[in-house]
């Protein structure tokens, strides 16, 4: 006889909603339980404009028709006290309505209303026979790719094949996360009841047991998720320790066009004795535009390259990394400091500090950087931001706004962070959402700033070709406005057309910049006191901080416009009131994590945003990491 092989199972389209291995399928959660339990069989019970689940049988055979040119199927459903409900499908029903003749027994849910002496179900759906008396799962599914009920399906069909290899999954990660009976105690468990625990928060007996169930797991995957990032910090191999001479950098102080804050100060010191240190350092520089960050970090590589070390700093643009470059050069002109660009001719450097774009990440090197600067880390995939710091290279990642990710690691001591809100130009930026029927007041508002002779940049979402958020549409519009004294940038427009336009602005030979999202970084125009977002809905809280960043750089007032061109949904309404709340761009980015997710917090990961990959659909919410952080004794 020929061995037979249990087939194995398989994810099938399950994989669009997150999971890769099948035994992931029981970490795909219900979001929620339909109560089928006790369907109503007496109709006199009913209450009008309540939800319902009703059980009964056809009074007589189902028909079809058309109401309004709309094909449906109408019946009747009797209860036991003689008492009829009726109820409509709409849609092609045909064949449905061949397998329901008068006497079927069916049940049905909708929402209970009563006309003239007889009961409707509006809204209504019939439950499938076999989840009668039970609870219904109810799964998250994916538009055009897979239905909840597809998912519903196939979870449930996984289940029993995988939610042991699951349960021994997790309960292996908490064990190398010192114990999982020590992680488990608190929440009651013991080790050899977790399968029970994701079949609960799967197919519970009542909806109460499957909340306990589905908390207990998110307990366990803050747990999981907190213990990653601490334990992401002892990954690396050790760094190369410079022993800081503090009389050179009093030096290089010294010799700047302007003295330091004490932010600045404080800033620099802790990044310098990071480098002192054989613990590569991961450390974050946050700070908004004007507050001084890249002569803090310039410090760093100063530091570093009095002591031989190398200096990569990866800027998310051209212009950006040549202003770097320059700055660094007017500073401290004997630095070797190199600019780095992706047209220039491919050699290996010598150069003790490179300044450059994602070019700079293919380029070879004689000696490895010591130390990585990335500007603007939100600009950048984990991936590029840590692609040369795989050998004990000590990292700065820098930024007004940090990425989700980020901020949790900061938060769970995976990084140390350090912060800059003192401008050296105080300035007062006034942020208002302007309503859809606003926009005649909106363009009055935008023509009283440029007859006041302040300049204007209006942002759009997408550049030429895009129907209505067309740059270029709206280009031509202000043009007929403002003649010449408009310009545009985009994406698509070379490096020299790009610097033409900023420069017409700074020159005063134009008013207004029409522009995308790619003046998000590295334009600086001093007249410019008013940036207005078209669709800001459509960008992310980072974006469009960043964008109002660009307005009176130099200080003093500025304004910041966001006008929805369409009606704004509620959860976007409350992620564009962080911007109205606050132009400290540190608390946006720690309510961005509350409002977006972290993403994952393991060592090698990827995903900076949304759920982490312990729970598959859903993000584990902060104040259960913060529980697990005091659990796991983790320093915040």
């Amino acid at each position: 006889m020929s061995d037979v092989v249990a087939e194995q199972p398989k994810l099938e389209r399950l994989s669009a909603l997150g999971p890769s291995e099948p035994w992931q399928a029981a970490l795909l959660l219900p979001s929620r339980w339909q109560d089928f339990t006790s369907p109503l069989t007496r109709y006199a019970n009913l209450r009008e404009h309540t939800e319902v689940v009703i059980s009964g049988v056809l009074e007589r055979d189902a028909t079809t028709g058309f109401l309004n040119g709309t094909p449906r199927l109408q019946a009747s459903v009797i209860g036991n006290d003689g008492i009829s409900v009726t109820f409509t499908l709409f849609g092609d029903h045909r064949e449905l309505a061949r397998r329901l003749p008068g006497g079927t027994a069916v049940a049905v849910q909708g929402t209970a209303v009563h006309i003239r002496r007889q009961w409707y179900l509006n809204n209504a759906r019939l439950i499938e026979r076999d989840w009668i008396g039970r609870l219904c799962p109810v799964y998250p599914g994916k538009p055009r790719v897979i239905k909840p009920e597809t998912v519903r399906d196939r979870v449930l069909a996984l289940l029993d094949t995988v939610v042991d290899e699951a349960a021994t999954r997790l309960l292996s990660e908490l064990d190398a996360y010192g114990g999982a009976q020590r992680a488990l105690e608190p929440l009651g468990l013991k080790p050899n009841q977790m399968a029970h625990v994701i079949r609960a928060a799967h197919q519970p007996r009542d909806i109460s047991q499957g909340e306990k169930a589905q908390q207990a797991l998110e307990r366990i995957a803050a747990m999981q998720a907190v213990a990653r990032a601490a334990s992401a910090r002892d990954q690396h191999d050790q760094a190369q320790v410079f022993r800081i001479d503090w009389a050179k950098v009093r030096t290089r102080v010294a010799a700047l066009p302007y003295g330091l804050t004490k932010e600045q100060r404080a800033a620099a010191y802790e990044i310098q004795l990071d480098l002192g240190r054989a613990q590569p350092m991961r450390r974050v520089l946050s700070g908004d535009v004007g507050t001084g960050k890249t002569v803090v970090y310039g410090l760093a590589a100063a530091a570093c390259a009095d002591h031989d070390g190398h200096v990569v700093i990866l800027a998310p643009t051209l212009p950006l990394a040549a202003q770097i470059h320059a700055e660094l050069h007017q500073w401290w002109p004997d630095l070797d400091v190199e600019l780095v660009a992706g047209d220039a001719p491919a050699r290996t450097s010598t150069a003790t500090i490179r300044v450059g774009t994602t070019a700079l990440l293919y380029r070879e090197s004689q000696t490895p950087p010591s130390l990585m600067i990335v500007d603007e880390q939100q600009k950048f995939s984990r991936d590029q931001r840590e692609k040369m710091t795989a050998h004990g290279c000590h990292l700065l990642e820098v930024s007004g706004t940090c990425i989700p990710r980020s901020m949790a690691l900061i938060r769970y001591g995976a990084l140390d962070v350090s912060r800059l809100t003192q401008q050296h130009a105080p300035k007062n930026i006034t942020s208002r959402l302007w309503a859809r029927h606003e926009q005649r007041a909106l363009m009055a508002d935008i023509t009283a700033s440029l007859d006041a002779g302040d300049q204007v940049l209006v942002v759009y979402p997408l550049k030429e070709g895009e129907g209505r958020d067309s740059a270029e549409r709206a280009y031509e519009m202000w043009q007929n406005i403002r003649p010449g004294r408009v310009r545009l940038v985009h994406a698509n427009l070379s490096d020299e057309e790009k610097k033409a336009a900023v420069e017409a602005l700074k020159s005063r030979q134009a008013d207004l910049l029409v522009a995308t999202t790619v003046v998000e970084v590295g334009i600086s125009i001093d007249g410019l006191r008013h940036v207005v977002v078209i669709d800001p809905q459509r960008l992310g809280l980072t974006q469009l901080h960043q964008i109002r960043g660009r307005a009176a750089r130099q200080g003093g007032i500025g304004t910041f416009s966001m006008y929805p061109r369409s009606v704004l949904k509620p959860e976007a309404q409350e992620r564009l009131q962080v911007l109205l709340d606050t132009c400290d761009g540190f608390e946006i980015a720690e309510r961005d994590l509350a409002l977006r997710g972290y993403g994952s917090l393991a060592a090698n990961a990827d995903k900076q945003t949304g759920s982490d990959e312990l729970l598959y659909g859903r993000s584990v919410r902060l104040e259960l990491l913060d529980e697990a952080a005091k659990r796991l004794s983790v320093s915040l």
